[in-house]
C-alpha cells in the first residue's frame, strides 16, 4: 500500500457551521528538517484516502503527497478500519458508500480508535437526514462529489 498526500478543495456542506482546520499549526510542507538535514522531509500529517473507485482514490493521493501530507490509501470501510487503528491518520477522508463497512460505521470504528482523527465525508448522495447524521456524529465536513 502506498502513501500519499491530498489537498482538496472540496466545498462544504451549509448543515455543518465552521469549525477549528484539523491541520492548522502545522505549516506548508517542508523540503529540509529542522536540523537542516534535507534527508529528513517533514510533513503535514498523515491522511487516510478511503474512495471505492480506485482512479479517484489514486488521484486524490498524488494531490495530498503533492501538498507534504504523508497518505495512506483504502479501497474499503474494513481496510480503512485497519489502516487507521495502524496508522493513526490526523484526517480521515471517506467516501459513504463503501464495500465492507460503509462509511458511517467505518467513522464510527475509527472514532473510537483515533478520538483526535477528524473526518470529511465525501458522496454522491447527500440529503439533509444523511448532512445532519454526519454532524451528530462529529463529521467535520459532509460534502457532495463533484462540487467545487
Amino acid at each position: 500500500m502506498s502513501r500519499r498526500t491530498l489537498n482538496s478543495g472540496c466545498s462544504r456542506s451549509d448543515a455543518f457551521i465552521d469549525r477549528p482546520d484539523p491541520m492548522a499549526g502545522r505549516g506548508p510542507p517542508m523540503d529540509v528538517a529542522a536540523n537542516g538535514s534535507e534527508d529528513l522531509p517533514q510533513t503535514r500529517g498523515v491522511v487516510l484516502v478511503v474512495e471505492d473507485q480506485a482512479e479517484l482514490r489514486q488521484a486524490i493521493g498524488e494531490l495530498l503527497e503533492a501538498e507534504g501530507f504523508r497518505v495512506e490509501l483504502a479501497g474499503d470501510g474494513s481496510q480503512a478500519i485497519a489502516d487507521a487503528s495502524r496508522e493513526e491518520p490526523d484526517v480521515v477522508l471517506m467516501d459513504l458508500r463503501l464495500p465492507g463497512a460503509d462509511g458511517l460505521e467505518a467513522v464510527q470504528q475509527i472514532k473510537s480508535l483515533v478520538p483526535q482523527a477528524q473526518f470529511i465525508v465525501h458522496s454522491w448522495y447527500v440529503d439533509p437526514a444523511t448532512s445532519k447524521l454526519m454532524e451528530n456524529q462529529g463529521v467535520y465536513r459532509f460534502v457532495a462529489k463533484g462540487t467545487a
